[in-house]
């Protein structure tokens, strides 16, 4: 294995400098749900579980994927400091770090294949540094260091890198079944982290055709791609047989479409005009940019045809007289092809996509740069470029510390999602709800636009067209349980309880997570339908018993059934938890007392004194207690300042 000490502490040096100032950064776009009130993350043990069940990875269904590594990383993090952002950052960017010293080594494995043939300088290491340094810092790079929920991306590309180097190794040292072992357990590890690696076969098959020199035709060329297809072939039947589970219809945008093609002809636009023009102007990077869908009569798509044919011609043209930049042409868009090819996706366009194969291009590049120019040019050049992406990386991380400094960011793209996101992040109703009306504008059928401009005209005061815009958006998508708990909000806002009951209890059941859950049983607290609210309030408190002040509204469901043992075992576990909720300890107390528990419920009712020094009605209870245990002093004293706190005379026990 070679040495590369010295590259580590270079790379080391760049990354402290680069990505310092991402530690303090906040959560964004997915974070909110795969992180933030995650009950999937808030324990560790077993961990088998993220493997058995992908609901752990988000508590919104919409987004459940099957990447088990993601929600398990992301557990352990919880456990170390639950919602502090930094060692979340610390961990994507150590992942980062790590991918960056295998970019490094890969280089050096692929450069060293070739070096006689394409005339690469005898120090590859410096080579290789150079393309390792700008994977490192490009800001396509720092899309996913910054984005915590990007990990999942993160730990693909570098369990993917890990596997080729070692295949590479592989070949060079010698083949055994320990080794054959190691090569597919990375590949394993890579798909378990994002099923984009499924295209690691093409990849073995175009290293063995390209680098490898060995036929297209011949039996033991695909029978190095067999393993690896085998791999692939037995996850992918695991998650839908075994699991009963797929998350095509997450991940699939055909319906979102026109037509079938609009996707794929956004995409050869958006290769050189947007992907390819990021990596030379990364200041234009977006979380949400617009993007036009796809027309065969656009000029732009065909110049994208164009460039996408050129460069696969070049490849095949390559292959013989400069097979490694043959190879990185074809092995980048191999890379790009699960997300940013023919199969449609829900969006058009997120400007991480092209992370895995930049490592390709970069090496390329440097490839013919070293081929075609003096050596001195290229070091120089190769400074200035880093120089150049450090800069935009630094300004680019400081762009994700908050929401509204994000989105602000990304409102210039003039997405509609952009200008949402936006408007949610600010507290200036009259500014929200311009950026609502721009994201309408750009997108008149962005239903969660309708919705929310609904509810910012209903808290600006003008609830009739506020309400209007939500019942609007409700009524365009029925089976949503988000748009149905909205609409109880909007409901609630504008008085009107028994709407807003019905909504609420509609939510739930659409979609039955705790969020909804938790606010159909409030709903029903409030409208003394308690048997209703018990049945709402045990899934969530089964699901996740610290959720809000489940524990408090069951309990105090159950009291108000007569079931006051199910109401004292509820408040007990309850507060322990939160032994601050006073209302909590004194509705304990009181259920005691139902009991004839009347020194649990005079210690209960004291330590709602201590939290509470002027809830006097204790003292008429405390009062009652004492007097039921023959405390004729004690009971007296209580309803001595019962009475005198409420202006009555005080009537002396017997």
């Amino acid at each position: 294995m070679p040495r590369f000490n010295s590259p580590v502490a270079i790379i080391f040096l760049f990354f402290c400098v680069i990505y310092f100032n991402t530690l303090q950064n906040g959560f964004q776009l997915d974070d909110y749900y795969r992180v933030i009130d995650n009950p999937g993350i808030q324990k560790v043990l077993p961990t088998s579980r993220h493997f058995l069940d992908p609901k752990t990875i988000t508590y919104l269904p919409s987004l459940e994927v099957y990447r088990p590594l993601l929600p398990l990383s992301l557990s352990l993090n919880y456990a170390l400091h639950e919602y502090s952002p930094t060692g979340y950052h610390l961990v994507n960017a150590g992942i980062h770090f790590f991918t960056t010293l295998m970019v490094y080594l890969l280089c050096l494995a692929l450069t060293g294949m070739v070096q006689r043939t394409e005339n690469i300088p005898a120090n590859t290491r410096a080579m290789s540094l150079i393309v390792a340094l700008v994977f490192a810092v490009h800001p396509v790079s720092g899309y996913p260091v910054n984005y915590i929920s990007g990990r999942d991306l993160l730990m693909m590309q570098f369990f993917l890198i890990a596997s080729l180097y070692c295949y590479i190794l592989m070949k060079k040292e010698g083949e055994n079944l320990l080794r054959w072992a190691g090569v597919l357990v990375l590949y394993l590890l890579s798909l378990l982290s994002k099923q984009n690696a499924l295209v690691m076969p093409v990849l073995i098959l175009v290293f063995e055709w390209v680098l490898m020199k060995r036929s297209l035709v011949e039996k033991t060329t695909w029978y190095r791609v067999l393993p690896f297809a085998l791999i692939a072939a037995g996850l992918m039947s695991f998650i839908k047989f075994a699991l009963g589970f797929s998350d095509v219809d997450k991940l699939w945008g055909g319906s979102e479409w026109s037509s079938f093609w609009v996707y794929p002809l956004a995409q050869l636009k958006l290769h050189l005009f947007s992907y390819g023009a990021n990596f030379l102007w990364p200041w234009g990077i977006s979380a949400a940019p617009y993007v036009s869908p796809g027309n065969i009569a656009d000029p732009g798509v065909w110049l994208g045809f164009i460039f996408i044919g050129a460069t696969l011609f070049a490849a095949y043209r390559l292959r013989k007289t400069m097979p490694l930049v043959s190879f990185c042409i074809l092995s980048y868009w191999i890379l790009l092809a699960p997300s940013s090819s023919l199969v449609p996706l829900t969006h058009l366009q997120f400007d991480y996509r092209p992370y895995p194969s930049s490592v390709f291009l970069y090496l390329a590049v440097i490839v013919l740069a070293f081929r075609f120019l003096n050596r001195s040019t290229v070091f120089v050049g190769s400074l200035v470029v880093l120089i150049y992406f450090s800069t935009s990386a630094i300004q680019f991380n400081s762009i994700w510390k908050t929401k509204e400094s994000f989105w602000d960011h990304n409102i210039q793209s003039e997405g509609s999602l952009a200008h949402l996101n936006y408007a949610l992040a600010i507290p200036d109703l009259q500014l929200r709800e311009k950026h609502l009306r721009t994201a309408l504008d750009i997108n008149p059928r962005y239903n969660m636009a309708k919705l929310n401009l609904g509810l910012t005209l209903i808290h600006s005061g003008n609830q009739k067209d506020g309400l209007n815009w939500v019942e609007t958006a409700a009524q365009e998508k029925p089976s949503s349980g988000q748009n149905q708990f909205w609409l109880a909000k909007a409901y609630k806002l504008t008085g009107d309880s028994p709407k807003a009951l019905l909504a609420a209890s509609q939510a739930a059941k659409l979609k039955p997570i705790k969020k909804y859950q938790y606010e159909a049983g409030l709903q029903m607290t409030r409208a003394k339908r308690f048997e209703e609210a018990i049945s709402f309030l045990k899934l969530v408190l089964d699901e996740d018993p610290d959720f809000k002040r489940t524990g408090f509204l069951l309990g105090f469901s159950y009291q108000k059934t007569g079931k006051s043992e199910k109401a004292i075992s509820i408040y007990e576990t309850y507060l322990k938890n939160d032994k601050q909720d006073y209302q909590a300890q004194f509705n304990l107390a009181h259920a005691y007392m139902d009991v004839d528990r009347c020194s649990e419920s005079i210690d209960a009712f004291n330590k709602t004194l201590d939290q509470k020094p002027d809830y006097d009605e204790v003292h008429l209870h405390l009062s009652n207690c004492h007097k039921k245990l023959g405390n004729t002093v004690q009971a007296d004293r209580h309803l001595q300042v019962w009475n005198t706190r409420n202006k009555k005379e005080t009537t002396p026990s017997k």
